[in-house]
């Protein structure tokens, strides 16, 4: 009889064990669809353009981009960009930091342009750009 109890709180205590396991699951699961941002479906359209990698081959951008002529880069820009909005950024540093970014999702590119055939200074371009709205 003794024995029986035994196995009867055994039983109990592992079935206990199971239903903590089982409810552990599933706070775990509420809490990450919960707490994990979702983005729409309009955001998720939204993809990196890798603009940066085809513009730095281009002779008049990196002209614009040495003497930090910002309208040339924006025009430039604006067409490859024209369903984002964007903010850019030319510095010598690579530290260097950008404020003022929306609190959305936000792609970023960099590229490094050295100068041309006969002038060496070197800028770092960043583009940061989001999707407009």
């Amino acid at each position: 009889m003794v024995r029986e109890i035994k196995k009867a709180i055994g039983s109990r205590k592992a079935f206990m064990k199971t239903l903590e396991v089982a409810i552990a699951v599933v706070m775990t699961f509420v809490f990450l669809t919960v707490f994990i941002p979702q983005y729409n479906t309009a955001q998720s359209r939204l993809q990196n353009e890798d603009v940066l990698s085809v513009l730095a081959k281009n002779a008049e951008f990196r002209a614009c981009v040495i003497s930090e002529n910002i309208s040339c880069i924006n025009s430039s820009l604006s067409g490859a960009l024209e369903k984002y909005d964007y903010a850019i950024n030319i510095s010598k540093s690579a530290n260097d930091r950008v404020s003022g970014l929306p609190d959305k999702r936000v792609f970023s590119e960099s590229v490094l342009i050295a100068g041309n055939s006969t002038l060496y200074e070197p800028r770092i371009v960043r583009i940061y750009y989001w999707g407009k709205g």
